[in-house]
C-alpha cells in the first residue's frame, strides 16, 4: 500500500492540472447531444469565430439543425443565411420556407419578413393579401415595423383597400413605438388631413420625433414646417438648420428647399448664387424640382450667367422625370427656339404630356396650336376643348383666347356676350391680351353697347403692363377725349411709349404730333425719322406722311425722287389722295426724275412686309 501512494498522489496532481472545459466546447457538447438551442448557439460561434475557427458552411449546418427541430429563432436565422447567400447558396424560396415555418409559430419577426417578401414580391412571386396578413399578424403583437408597413399598404391600397383612415392609425401606433419613419409619415397625414383630422401642430411634433432620431425625410419636413409656419411659429433660421442637416443626411429636396431660402432671401440676405449652388447641388441628385428651378434661374440670367441651352437642359431632364411645370414650359421652349432648335412638333408633344397631366397652362398652348394648326394638324373643335378645360381652371390666357374664339366665331359659334364673359375673367386676373380684347369690344360696341370710358378703363391696364397695341389705342383714346378727358400731352406721351417699342401706328401718331407739336414741342426733324420707322415696318399713313416731309423738306432735305416713290407706294395701295398727290408732283418733275422715282419706289416695295394696320383702333391681339 505505501508503494502505491506515490502513484495515487501523481493521478491525483495530474486530474487537478486537467484544464476545464470552456463555454464554448459546452455549446458544442450540448449541441452533438441534439439541444437545438446550443445547436443555435453553436451556429452563431462559427458564424463570429467566436472561440472556434470562423466557419460559415459548419455555421449554417448546426443552424439548420436547430431550425430543423422547429426552433422559432433558428429558422429565422436559417431565413437571413438563405436570404445573404453565407455559408451556402442565396436561395430566396428557402428563405421564405424558414420564414412560413417561425411565422406559423407566432414569431413576429418572421410574420414581418414574410408579409415584406409576399407584398412586395422580394425574391418570390408576389401576393399583397397573403402579405398584408402576416404582417397584420406581426402588428398585432406590437412589431412596430410591421404597423409601419400595414399603414403604408392601406395608404397606397397595396393587398387591401385604400382606406387612409386605417393608415393613420397603423402609422400612429408605430410612431408612439418611436419609428422614426412612422412618425415622419404620421406626422405628414396629420399636416395633410388624410385619414385625421388636420393638425399643423401635431404633425410638427411628429416631425421633430423623427427628425431628432436623424430620419432625412423628418428632418426636411421639419425645416419645411419651419418656413412656411406650418404648425410652428415660422422660423427661418431653424428652417435652413434642419435642412441643411437633412441635405447632409442625403435628402434631396432639403437642399431644394435651402435653394428657395436663398432665393427668396428668407432669414438671410437673397443670395442667387447660393441658391443655385442648393438647386444645382439636388438637380445632380435627380430632384426634378432643383432642376426646374435653376432652368428658371439659367432661363433669367439670376445668381448665373444667362444661358439658354444650359436652361434648356436642365428643363428637359425636369421634363423627362415627370415634372409637370417643366414639360409645358420645354414647350415654349422648343416653340420658341429658346436654347433649342425650333421644332413644332416637339413643341406639341411635350405640351401635350404637360396637358393631360393638368398643367393650365400647356392646355391653352396645347389647344392653341391645334386651333392654328401649329405643329399639328388643325383641329378647331379639339383645340378649344382644350382651352375651355384650362379657362374652367382659372387659367387667365385660356380665358383670352376663348373669349377671342367665342369673338370671332373660331371654332365654335359666334357669341359675343360669351366673349365678353370670358375676356372679363382673364382680365380681371391681369392677362393682358384679354385685358386689351375686352377694351376693343368695349371700343367697337362688338355685341354689346359701345362703351368708351369701359374700353379706356382697360386699355389702360394693359398699357401699363407695357403692351404696346394698348399704349396706342390710348393714345387716341386721349387724343379724341373718348372714355377719358381730352389731352394731347397725355395722348403723346403713350403714343411715344408704344412707337419705342416698335409698333407702326404708334410711330406715325408720335411723328404727327411731332411734326405738329400737340402735346409736346414741334419737332419736324423728329417727325420724320418717326415717320420713316413706320413707313418702312408697312404702315400706309405714316409712308404717305414721309412723302410729303421728303415733298415739302419738313425735318428733311427736300428730295423730289424719293417723295415721288413713297407717293407711288401709297397709290398702289389706294391711299386716299395718294394718286393725285403723286401726279401733281410728278407734273413739276423732269422725265428722268420720275423714272428715278418709280424704280426706287419698286425697290423700296420690294424691302417693305406686308401693308400694316392704316390706323384703326386694332393693331393687333385677339391671337
Amino acid at each position: 500500500m505505501r508503494a502505491l501512494a506515490p502513484l495515487v498522489a501523481a493521478v491525483a496532481l495530474v486530474a487537478c492540472a486537467t484544464t476545464p472545459p470552456t463555454p464554448q466546447e459546452l455549446v458544442l457538447e450540448r449541441a452533438r447531444q441534439g439541444d437545438a438551442e446550443s445547436q443555435l448557439r453553436a451556429g452563431f460561434l462559427y458564424l463570429a469565430g467566436d472561440g472556434v475557427p470562423q466557419d460559415p458552411v459548419l455555421a449554417r449546418e448546426w443552424i439548420e439543425k436547430a431550425a430543423s427541430q422547429g426552433l422559432a429563432d433558428a429558422q429565422v436565422a436559417m431565413a437571413r443565411l438563405c436570404a445573404e447567400g453565407i455559408g451556402g447558396p442565396v436561395d430566396r424560396a428557402r428563405e421564405a420556407h424558414w420564414l412560413e415555418k417561425a411565422a406559423e409559430q407566432g414569431h413576429p419577426m418572421a410574420q414581418h419578413n414574410l408579409g415584406v417578401m409576399l407584398l412586395y414580391g422580394r425574391g418570390i412571386p408576389p401576393a399583397p393579401s397573403e402579405g398584408v396578413a402576416w404582417l397584420r399578424a406581426a402588428a398585432d403583437q406590437g412589431f412596430a415595423g410591421s404597423q409601419y408597413l400595414l399603414g403604408a399598404a392601406y395608404k397606397k391600397g397595396l393587398g387591401v383597400p385604400r382606406d387612409p383612415v386605417e393608415a393613420a392609425r397603423w402609422y400612429g401606433l408605430a410612431a408612439e413605438q418611436g419609428l422614426a419613419e412612422a412618425q415622419n409619415d404620421y406626422g405628414a397625414m396629420l399636416a395633410e388631413g388624410k385619414g385625421v383630422a388636420r393638425d399643423p401642430e401635431a404633425a410638427a411634433a411628429w416631425y421633430a420625433k423623427s427628425a431628432e432620431q436623424g430620419f432625412p425625410l423628418g428632418m426636411e419636413n421639419l425645416a419645411r414646417a419651419y418656413f412656411l409656419g406650418d404648425g410652428v411659429s415660422q422660423d427661418y433660421d431653424a428652417a435652413a438648420t434642419w435642412a441643411r442637416r437633412a441635405s447632409d443626411a442625403g435628402s434631396v429636396e432639403a437642399a431644394t428647399l435651402l435653394g428657395h431660402i436663398y432665393l427668396q432671401g428668407a432669414g438671410v440676405d437673397a443670395d442667387p448664387a447660393e441658391a443655385a449652388y442648393w438647386f444645382r447641388n439636388a438637380a445632380e441628385r435627380g430632384s426634378n424640382r432643383a432642376q426646374y428651378n435653376l432652368a428658371i434661374q439659367y432661363r433669367n440670367g439670376d445668381g448665373v450667367e444667362q444661358d439658354y441651352e444650359k436652361s434648356a437642359r436642365w428643363l428637359q431632364k425636369a421634363a423627362e422625370s415627370g415634372h409637370v411645370e417643366a414639360q409645358g414650359l420645354l414647350g415654349s421652349y422648343y416653340e420658341m427656339g429658346y436654347g433649342v432648335a425650333a421644332d413644332d412638333r416637339a413643341a406639341m408633344r411635350w405640351y401635350r404630356k404637360a396637358a393631360e397631366a393638368g398643367e393650365p397652362r400647356a392646355q391653352a398652348a396645347y389647344g392653341r396650336n391645334l386651333v392654328i394648326g401649329k405643329g399639328a394638324k388643325p383641329n378647331p373643335e379639339k383645340g378649344l376643348r382644350w382651352i375651355r378645360r384650362a379657362a374652367e381652371r382659372g387659367n387667365p390666357k385660356a380665358q383670352a383666347l376663348l373669349g377671342s374664339s367665342y369673338l370671332e366665331g373660331r371654332g365654335v359659334e359666334r357669341d359675343p356676350a360669351r366673349a365678353e364673359r370670358w375676356l372679363r375673367s382673364g382680365a380681371e386676373q391681369g392677362q393682358v391680351d384679354a385685358q386689351f380684347n375686352l377694351a376693343l369690344l368695349y371700343y367697337e360696341g362688338e355685341g354689346t353697347k359701345r362703351d368708351y370710358a369701359q374700353a379706356a378703363k382697360w386699355c389702360r391696364k394693359a398699357a401699363e403692363q407695357g403692351m404696346p397695341e394698348a399704349q396706342g389705342l390710348l393714345g387716341t383714346l386721349y387724343r379724341l377725349g373718348q372714355g377719358v378727358p381730352q389731352d394731347s400731352a397725355e395722348a403723346t406721351r403713350w403714343f411715344e411709349r408704344a412707337a419705342r417699342q416698335g409698333h407702326a401706328t404708334a410711330q406715325n401718331n408720335y411723328g404727327m404730333a411731332l411734326l405738329n407739336g400737340d402735346g409736346i414741342a414741334r419737332d419736324p426733324a423728329g417727325a420724320t425719322e418717326w415717320f420713316h420707322k413706320a413707313a418702312v415696318q408697312g404702315q400706309v399713313n405714316a409712308q404717305f406722311s414721309l412723302a410729303q416731309a421728303y415733298g415739302r423738306g419738313l425735318g428733311v432735305e427736300r428730295d423730289p425722287v424719293r417723295s415721288f416713290a413713297w407717293f407711288e407706294i401709297c397709290a398702289k395701295q389706294e391711299f386716299p389722295k395718294a394718286r393725285e398727290a403723286r401726279d401733281a408732283l410728278g407734273r413739276s418733275m423732269s422725265p428722268e426724275q420720275r423714272s428715278r422715282g418709280r424704280a426706287l419706289a419698286r425697290q423700296l416695295a420690294a424691302e417693305l412686309p406686308a401693308p400694316a394696320d392704316a390706323g384703326g383702333p386694332r393693331s393687333s391681339p385677339r391671337r
